[in-house]
């Protein structure tokens, strides 16, 4: 993931020609708010890069076109598959939108990004094994197999999923009702789901956890 830097993303095309890319959306934003600037523009342009699903990602842009076609017209110039949540390769399970662990990282890593290459590589090797050993000394007093974070996301799901109505299929398909209006059908086995979160970021969403608990 990067800020868009004309020489990252040359590096990257020669160096890493395969690989996926992001383009970091409060980057995006930040050029985008430079012409297009309003308290609507910005909550839509955001409902659009974190929709996992399609269609609510199109609608939020169709929603953006009909406020400032200019700033649509703009946006679009950006390549979607880098910036859109929807788009992110469902191999990676990572759905971040901005690169603020880059810069976490940066930060955290301070002086030596001044050092000589390899000694730099040697001293942030050290730095990442304290970390590794704190962090391995905080995880043997979780409560369970997931990490808190995770832990907090899959508890908040359930309860989001109280609400929903299932009807199943068969073959470990199943049909989720939110509302009369708004469906969504998914797949167990195959780790599928209408809104795509599951795919994208790993995590069952709540239409899923209300499929396991019927």
């Amino acid at each position: 993931m990067s800020d868009r830097q004309k020489g990252i993303l040359n590096a990257l095309s020669t160096v890493f020609p395969n690989s996926l890319k992001r383009y970091c959306c409060r980057h995006i934003y930040a050029n985008f708010k430079k012409k297009f600037s309003s308290e609507l523009l910005k909550n839509t342009f955001w409902r659009a890069c974190r929709s996992f699903d399609v269609t609510r990602s199109n609608s939020n842009m169709e929603e953006l076109n009909s406020l400032s076609p200019q700033g649509h017209e703009w946006l679009m110039n950006v390549p979607t598959v880098c910036w859109a949540k929807h788009m992110f390769s469902k191999h990676t399970k990572c759905n971040h939108v901005t690169n603020n662990m880059t810069e976490s990282f940066n930060n955290w890593i301070g002086n030596y990004r001044g050092m000589p290459i390899v000694r730099m590589y040697e001293e942030i090797r050290r730095k990442i094994m304290r970390l590794i050993h704190k962090r391995n000394m905080v995880a043997q007093e979780w409560k369970g197999d997931l990490p808190p974070i995770v832990r907090k996301k899959v508890i908040e799901n359930r309860a989001n999923a109280r609400s929903l109505s299932v009807i199943f299929g068969q073959n470990n398909t199943f049909e989720v009702m939110e509302d009369i209006s708004k469906i969504n059908v998914l797949d167990l086995q195959e780790k599928k789901c209408d809104c795509m979160e599951w795919e994208i970021s790993g995590l069952p969403c709540k239409y899923v956890i209300c499929c396991i608990d019927a």
